[in-house]
């Protein structure tokens, strides 16, 4: 290796224009975050990160010998990339300054190739956003709760958490800032993002569902956000945002329809955080023990589908097919027994009727009962369309007799079918266009290159 080459500085300046956080405290902003970067790949935002990463796994297999001088490595890669690969990365960028300096540094071992992709675009999140291709933070696989008690349970992971995003946003380097949802860190996140001169484009901002209000103190934290609900952005926009409704996201991650498909079965959506998981498994086992039909059971991706089946067993339930393709199992499944969240919505736009059950733990009964007298519902379709389309069986209401005698009666065609289907049909209106994901992204791409 050359004695001459003298340690440059970290050459992040070639992809420091698209440099992205993104901060998803729960399973849903996870999959809504893995979405977004994967529509901003396909717009293009990326190329250069992806090129230049390549180049430098590639340059670590290089037998350069004695002479890994810049002006020999930049004659390497004009012989084996050509003159297309200069130029997709910057036309404005001088080749040997830039793209030999990523050669150099990485070879020397000054920074190891997997560092190029980490700096520019990581992630608070968990599986969806580390397998899109995202370096992560902090992994916030189970940092969902509800209650206060298993708040408390989860604190020190999320606080860990909240401390390694601090770090980041302190870098030197600004770019973008995406939380997402979680609105107990990301609030705190964007605000501190914004005093560090990061732009901040807030995604499903908390409480978006609302009617009523939005978070006062969003219009100062963000500088454009994007909610799911028309009611929420017009809110937001008298308040001083710059606010946009684009539609809601699943629908266009639950993607087509196949009106003619064939639909048989139970689907059982458990939930993803780990304190709900177990109590929905027991109640679907026994209420399913008898049930001749196909079974799917849903796995979260932050769950380990081996020890979710090892529940199913323990609590005695039968043949099952565990899936990961929540959109595809819903899809080809006639009913539902779906734990209350965004999975409601889900199964909705994906036209399959379902009993929505949700029960807590006897430590959690009380303050479930007083949030529970604030609210008329708890599953988003009847929150949305204000009636109640859904059976919602509470607590000592979710019981293995009830919960069967609602999905039987969605099995069969019948009135209980019937209005459910014709729900599903309103809520998609309410819902809007199906292009959210790619018109965010193609939003945080203008952010970006104003800044």
């Amino acid at each position: 290796m050359g004695s001459g080459i003298a340690a440059k500085s970290a050459p992040w300046r070639l992809v420091e224009a698209v440099r992205v956080f993104f901060s998803a405290g729960e399973a849903s902003g996870d999959a809504y975050g893995a979405e977004i970067y994967r529509a901003m790949n396909r717009a293009g935002a990326f190329s250069e990160i992806r090129l230049a990463w390549q180049l430098a796994q590639d340059v670590q297999k290089w037998e350069l010998g004695g002479d890994a001088s810049p002006a020999r490595i930049g004659d390497w890669i004009r012989n084996y990339y050509g003159g297309a690969f200069v130029s997709r990365i910057s036309p404005q960028s001088r080749f040997d300054d830039l793209v030999s300096e990523i050669a150099v540094d990485v070879f020397q071992g000054l920074i190891p190739s997997e560092r190029l992709r980490g700096e520019v675009v990581s992630a608070v999140g968990s599986r969806l956003l580390q397998s899109a291709g995202v370096a992560l933070v902090a992994d916030s696989s189970n940092w969902g709760a509800v209650g206060i008690l298993e708040s408390v349970r989860v604190a020190p992971r999320v606080f860990g958490g909240y401390q390694q995003a601090k770090l980041r946003l302190g870098h030197t380097h600004q770019g973008l800032f995406v939380p997402i949802d979680f609105g107990y860190i990301n609030v705190k996140l964007a605000r501190r993002a914004k005093q560090n001169g990061w732009k901040v484009l807030y995604f499903v901002p908390p409480g978006s569902w609302r009617r009523d209000k939005q978070g006062g103190d969003l219009p100062l934290i963000a500088d454009a956000i994007v909610t799911p609900f028309p009611w929420s952005a017009e809110i937001l926009r008298g308040m001083g945002a710059n606010a946009h409704f684009f539609g809601h996201p699943l629908k266009q991650m639950v993607g087509p329809l196949d009106e003619g498909r064939l639909k048989e079965g139970v689907a059982v959506m458990p939930g993803s955080r780990l304190h709900e998981v177990s109590r929905h498994l027991a109640l679907a086992a026994e209420t399913l023990q008898n049930f001749q039909g196909t079974v799917r059971i849903v796995v979260a991706p932050n769950l380990d589908p081996n020890k979710v089946q090892e529940s199913w067993i323990r609590f005695g339930g039968g043949d099952a097919e565990l899936r990961l393709d929540k959109y595809e199992a819903l899809k080809e499944s006639r009913a539902a027994i779906v734990c209350s969240g965004t999975a409601t919505l889900e199964a909705a736009l994906c036209r399959c009727p379902m009993v929505v059950v949700y029960k807590v733990s006897p430590w959690a009964v009380p303050e479930f009962l007083a949030r529970r007298s604030k609210i008329e519902f708890i599953s988003l379709p009847n929150i949305l369309l204000r009636r109640p389309l859904l059976p919602e069986l509470l607590q000592w209401y979710a019981q293995p007799e009830s919960v069967m005698g609602e999905l039987e009666r969605l099995l069969e065609d019948g009135s209980a079918r019937q209005v459910q289907m014709e729900g599903f049909e309103e809520l998609d209106e309410v819902l809007g266009p199906s292009d959210a994901i790619d018109r965010t992204a193609q939003l945080a791409l203008e952010i970006v290159e104003e800044s």
